[in-house]
């Protein structure tokens, strides 16, 4: 899903365009319809690489972790 070279600002856009999704979907079918929950996982993914992304950016720059 996600390439391990993607910069911030694709991740961010990636992130934006799934939210997106995940409310279409939402408005289409119910909250627990496996697809709504597919696309919330791969939402929470894109979170989770983008806040790793932060993390690292700020200790590469001797920010706290």
């Amino acid at each position: 899903m996600v390439d391990v070279c993607s910069t911030y600002f694709e991740v961010l856009n990636m992130i934006k365009h799934k939210k997106q999704e995940l409310v279409e979907l939402g408005s289409i079918y119910q909250l627990t319809h496996k697809k709504v929950l597919e696309c919330s996982q791969e939402l929470d993914v894109l979170i989770n690489l983008i806040q790793f992304q932060k993390v690292n950016v700020s200790a590469d720059r001797g920010g706290k972790r």
